[in-house]
């Protein structure tokens, strides 16, 4: 059985975006040693094509 990876998001943009677009997070924290918040989400195909669309926006 192959496991899910694990993506960790530290921006809330993408966050908001990934949200918008129907992906849930599973767990938020905060980073012990920076102190910043972050969403963990379980990795997909549907998850990579998101973050894909989110690096091809933010450079066009």
């Amino acid at each position: 059985m192959k496991k899910n990876k694990l993506f960790y998001c530290y921006s809330k943009p993408l966050k908001e975006f990934l949200i918008e677009n129907g992906e849930r997070f599973i767990t938020k924290s905060i980073h012990e040693k920076t102190r910043k918040k972050y969403w963990i989400f379980i990795g997909s195909e549907k998850l990579n094509d998101l973050l894909t669309a989110w690096r091809l926006r933010k450079h066009s």
